[in-house]
């Protein structure tokens, strides 16, 4: 009779862990959920800069009138490619994050699949602009 109520209550103990664990899982998952949101629309208004940037170039409202124009784009281009490079380095660490979020609750979280979408939409347009340039 002791033995079946120690393993009622062992049982009851790991049902409560289990379910502390999982609302503890939801919370850090809810807070990655907006870090990448945030991320998401910070990236965004990078892009919108861009595009700003590259009318105004386009318009002839060019910085620094004393440099030559291959020595401007030299320099438009390489900084262009180092935003890109963080940019995929970025991409890497949250694609990675997320499968180990997902490994970590077995497949559980579905959090904006709209967010690599959008990521990539956004990539696709640093690429046509960095491409109508050069």
């Amino acid at each position: 009779m002791k033995n079946k109520n120690k393993k009622s209550v062992n049982f009851n103990d790991n049902i409560r862990l289990l379910i502390e664990n999982s609302i503890s899982l939801q919370k850090v998952l809810t807070s990655m959920t907006i870090s990448l949101d945030g991320l998401s629309k910070d990236v965004k208004k990078i892009v919108d800069l861009f595009e700003d940037a590259n009318k105004a170039f386009e318009q002839g409202k060019r910085p620094g009138e004393g440099k030559t124009e291959k020595t401007e784009m030299k320099i438009l281009h390489d900084k262009l490619n180092s935003l890109i490079e963080q940019n995929k380095v970025m991409a890497n660490g949250i694609i990675l994050l997320e499968g180990y979020l997902r490994e970590s609750i077995g497949g559980f979280i579905n959090p904006q699949d709209n967010l690599i979408k959008e990521e990539s939409d956004e990539e696709e347009k640093i690429k046509r602009l960095h491409n109508s340039r050069f």
